[in-house]
C-alpha cells in the first residue's frame, strides 16, 4: 500500500478538505476519502482527465502519492 494525500472540494460549500489514505492507486486514494464520487469519475485513466471532468460536475480533486 502506498500513501496518497487527497484534497477535495465542491462548488456549493465551498470548503477544501484534504485528508492522507493509504490505497493501491490513485482511484482507491480517492474513494477512501471521499466515498462515493469515484462513480462519476472511474472511467478514465488519468487524474487530469478524471479531475476535468469533476470540475465540470461542479467538484475538484488532486490526489498526490507521499514518497
Amino acid at each position: 500500500m502506498k500513501r496518497f494525500s487527497v484534497a477535495f472540494i465542491n462548488m456549493f460549500d465551498n470548503i477544501l478538505e484534504l485528508k492522507i489514505v493509504e490505497a493501491s492507486d490513485w482511484k482507491s486514494a480517492l474513494e477512501a476519502a471521499k466515498p462515493g464520487y469515484l462513480q462519476n469519475v472511474q472511467q478514465f485513466d488519468t487524474i487530469e482527465q478524471a479531475a476535468e471532468s469533476a470540475f465540470d460536475q461542479d467538484w475538484n480533486f488532486n490526489v498526490v502519492e507521499i514518497p
